[in-house]
């Protein structure tokens, strides 16, 4: 024997059934009803009429293993960016100063030369001149020091001095044997040779005197085989 559903049932049958939709439950009447908050007393609201979905989407594998390989990189050269601050070091501003010698140690429009502030490479050695009494009134001191490094190619100068009358200048200059560059004593500028087409300072040595005593007290170190754009200055102690 065959059992058949009826199609029919009670309008009383139908409006009791229940039915759930998002977690409450409602009757069929009301469901049928176009005007769905004012027949179900509800203001529900879905994900597409301005609500927020009931649940987030989820982050794919793919998307995850991006972020996880980013963060093992910025883990992964954390302590190489830190090693940098040493592997390359900062040039310094000042030095520990160096004894020079005596005023004594060095005769009128003689030189002598010393290190500093290194003595690893020739570049640093200085030149450190007592200068005749016309050529100190025009620098403002008897005793002046400079690189030795000439700003055109880097070779070694020297002072070449002669005395005239009563301890006079007759011919003083610095210079460079390479290619003939030329300074003038009194504050290291170029007036000869290719260095004087540079137009820069020879890197001053800023010196300290404390009695008979001459102290190299700083120098720019960026300056060394460049040239220096401002004039020479004496630190007093």
């Amino acid at each position: 024997m065959v059992y058949k559903l009826s199609s029919y049932a009670s309008k009383s049958s139908i409006e009791g059934r229940k039915f759930k939709y998002r977690g409450q439950s409602f009757s069929s009447a009301c469901l049928s009803c176009e005007d769905f908050a004012g027949c179900c007393g509800t203001s529900l609201e879905t994900q597409f009429d301005g609500a927020v979905p009931a649940k987030k989407p989820k982050l794919s594998r793919r998307d995850a293993l991006k972020i996880m390989g980013g963060v093992s990189a910025v883990l992964a050269a954390a302590p190489f960016i830190a090693a940098g601050q040493f592997l390359i070091p900062q040039i310094p501003s000042t030095f520990q100063e160096v004894l020079i010698g005596t005023k004594g140690d060095v005769p009128v429009n003689g030189s002598i030369i010393y290190w500093f502030p290194f003595t690893t490479d020739p570049t640093y050695t200085n030149i450190l001149i007592h200068l005749p009494p016309d050529l100190a009134s025009q620098a403002g001191n008897e005793f002046v020091s400079y690189n030795r490094t000439c700003i055109h190619l880097q070779c070694l100068v020297s002072y070449l001095g002669t005395s005239g009358s009563e301890g006079s200048s007759s011919s003083n200059i610095i210079g460079c044997p390479c290619h003939g560059s030329i300074y003038r004593p009194t504050d290291g500028w170029p007036i000869g040779g290719p260095a004087a087409q540079i137009g820069r300072y020879l890197p001053n040595v800023q010196l300290r005197f404390d009695g008979d005593n001459i102290y190299a007290h700083n120098i720019v170190l960026d300056d060394i085989g460049y040239g220096s754009d401002t004039p020479p200055g004496l630190f007093s102690s």
